[in-house]
């Protein structure tokens, strides 16, 4: 069974600097008391992070305080327990979409059936607003059921 908790698990998959990186990050994130998301990938979740912005802590601090901030705003740790979405089943029919488990690599697999995309009757039956929010809702979903059942 893989902790992807543990720092050990990340520690394979790092340079040094990366590994320096990640834990002044945690320290910093630890310090100012910040709450990640899927608390299972964390030091993953720093690494991304690391890596996205060069091991510059600072900008590596800025873009997740901005991503936890912007999960605050949008309520994305809420969501699966609040959204309310009762046009899905017909938003399928005209926006007919699928998150299948994960690849061998454990990216999230997304399937879009372009060919039956109606933008005409979808606007019809919800607004972009609602679209983009039940995107949220099932991403999180999918980072909370798919990607957490992965690891396991």
């Amino acid at each position: 069974e893989v902790v992807r908790k543990d720092l050990a698990f990340v520690e394979e998959r790092v340079t040094e600097e990366e590994l320096a990186a990640i834990v002044l990050l945690s320290q910093r994130v630890q310090a100012k008391g910040y709450k990640l998301p899927f608390d299972d990938d964390y030091y993953l979740t720093l690494m991304r992070y690391c890596r996205a912005r060069n091991c510059q802590l600072d900008k590596s601090e800025e873009m997740l305080a901005a991503m936890l901030k912007w999960r605050e705003v949008e309520g994305a740790d809420t969501i699966l327990s609040t959204w309310q979405y009762p046009e899905r089943d017909q938003v399928l029919l005209c926006y007919p979409h699928v998150h299948h488990k994960t690849d061998k690599k454990g990216r999230p697999v997304f399937y879009v059936h372009v060919g039956q995309l109606d933008p005409v009757a979808l606007l019809k039956l919800t607004s972009e607003p609602r679209l983009q929010r039940n995107h949220l809702y099932e991403w999180e979903e999918l980072l909370k059921v798919i990607v957490s059942n992965s690891v396991q």
